[in-house]
């Protein structure tokens, strides 16, 4: 199955939260893929991890000023003038789990700017969310 990227990794990463860069927003509450190298300092191996975020927060941006005019007679001739304007979509997307090797783990490690970002599919999201037993931690009981 081949993903298709929905944005790249902006100017500021950290292990659990990353600005996206996009041509349009993801809705609020949408999973992220993630796979970036990375280096270990310490022993100079590279590895490949694989994370999953969360879509907290999105917004446009005009990438130039919107300026009115008191010229503007008209809402059809304002509404026009904004039409060539160009615009980008920021999103703060929420690492919840580092799936890689198919086991979720915390994120410790920053993705780097540029990383391409994409949609999580139900694989991606099987490592967080299946029950398996003996690695579950019991967080409460349903009450219905």
């Amino acid at each position: 199955m081949s993903l298709r990227p929905v944005g790249v990794v902006g100017e500021v990463s950290t292990p659990t939260s990353v600005d996206v860069k996009a041509s349009n927003p993801l809705p609020t509450g949408t999973y992220a893929y993630l796979r970036f190298r990375v280096r270990d300092p310490a022993s100079g191996s590279e590895s490949v991890r694989e994370v999953v975020g969360l879509v907290g927060s999105t917004m446009y941006r005009s990438l130039v000023p919107v300026v009115t005019s008191p010229e503007v007679g008209s809402f059809e001739s304002f509404a026009s003038s904004l039409a060539p304007l160009k615009h980008e979509s920021s999103m703060r997307v929420l690492i919840i789990a580092d799936i890689t090797g198919g086991k979720a783990e915390a994120p410790r490690y920053p993705p780097p700017p540029e990383t391409p970002v994409y949609l999580a599919t139900v694989e991606h999201l099987r490592p967080i969310y299946a029950y398996n037993p003996p690695t579950s931690v019991r967080l409460g009981y349903l009450v219905g």
